[in-house]
C-alpha cells in the first residue's frame, strides 16, 4: 500500500492500494506525478494529489531500483532485472 502523508503532522492525505501486491519499488516525484516501478516490469505514474493511477510504462523485465529522474525531472531512467536501460522524455507537465 502506497501512503502520502502530510510532512507537518503525519495526517493520511490519500492510500494508494492497488499496487500492493507488486512488489513496487520506493517512490519518485518529479513534475508529472510520483513513479514506482513494479516486479512485473512496469513504471506506474500516480497523481500526487490523490494517488489515482495517471499511467503506466512497460519494460522488458521487472523494475528492481526507483525510476530515475535526471534533466530537472524531464527524463526518466528505469533500469530493469534483465539489465535493460530504459529512458523517457517527459514533454509536458500533468
Amino acid at each position: 500500500v502506497i501512503w502520502a502523508l502530510e510532512h507537518q503532522n503525519g495526517r493520511v492525505l490519500w492510500k494508494q492500494t492497488a499496487l500492493q501486491a507488486r512488489n513496487v519499488t520506493s517512490p519518485v516525484g518529479v513534475k508529472a506525478g510520483i513513479l514506482l516501478g513494479d516486479k512485473t516490469g512496469w513504471v506506474h505514474v500516480l497523481s500526487p494529489q490523490e494517488g489515482t493511477l495517471i499511467g503506466r510504462l512497460a519494460i522488458a523485465g521487472g523494475v528492481v531500483t526507483p525510476p530515475v529522474a535526471v534533466e530537472e525531472g524531464r527524463v526518466i531512467l528505469v533500469i530493469s532485472q534483465k539489465g535493460q536501460l530504459s529512458a523517457w522524455k517527459i514533454t509536458h507537465d500533468s
